[in-house]
């Protein structure tokens, strides 16, 4: 398996087979990645910090487990293989970086905080489209906006697909390609016309 391939895991649904398609996601979803991958390296020096006690307990005690000293080296060796193959896809993921273009990220690979407070967005309104408003209140899971329209006046949401940055609107609208595999992988409810008005 190549090694661009393996930066993106399967179950994330994002097709992957080349350095071009994993540059093409744009830097902040390469960021996600990233992220996504430190962590597996913290986990993955946890389990092989574990694996050492508990192999140097049973060389010292000579003490019957569930598991033989031979299997726990076997474990030990796979992890550390393991850990190697991460370290090796934070190194891609950062060399990707430096060349990736800034792209809206998926919405549901968006950072904390990636929207702020005072912030003017776009929220989709089901069989209306866009309309303008304001991110007036926020914690780490939620965003409180505030936007006119017949109906109502203020919504409580998570940072989902259905609220934009006005950027990321219009890389949305001028870039087709990018836009289809956003909605997909975002979850998105829009339709391609909602982006086709100005």
């Amino acid at each position: 398996m190549s090694i661009a391939r393996r930066v993106v895991p399967s179950y994330m649904r994002v097709p992957v087979n080349s350095k071009r398609k994993l540059t093409f996601l744009g830097w902040w979803n390469l960021r996600y990645l990233l992220h996504f991958w430190e962590i597996e390296r913290q986990d993955t020096n946890v389990k092989i910090t574990d694996l050492k006690k508990e192999l140097c307990h049973i060389n010292a005690t000579q003490e019957v487990t569930y598991r033989t000293a031979k299997q726990i080296e076997q474990e030990l060796r796979a992890a550390e293989a393991e850990h190697n193959r991460i370290g090796q896809n934070i190194a891609y993921i950062i060399k990707v970086m430096e060349k990736a273009e800034i792209k809206p990220p998926f919405s549901t690979w968006r950072p904390k905080g990636y929207f702020f407070l005072s912030q003017t967005v776009y929220y989709l309104i089901p069989k209306e489209g866009f309309v303008l408003a304001k991110v007036v209140d926020k914690t780490d899971s939620t965003i409180t906006i505030e936007y006119h329209n017949a109906k109502e006046r203020r919504t409580r949401c998570k940072s989902n697909s259905n609220i934009l940055s006005q950027w990321a609107l219009h890389y949305l609208r001028n870039n087709p390609k990018y836009r289809e595999l956003w909605l997909k992988v975002s979850n998105a409810q829009y339709t391609p016309p909602y982006f086709l008005k100005s």
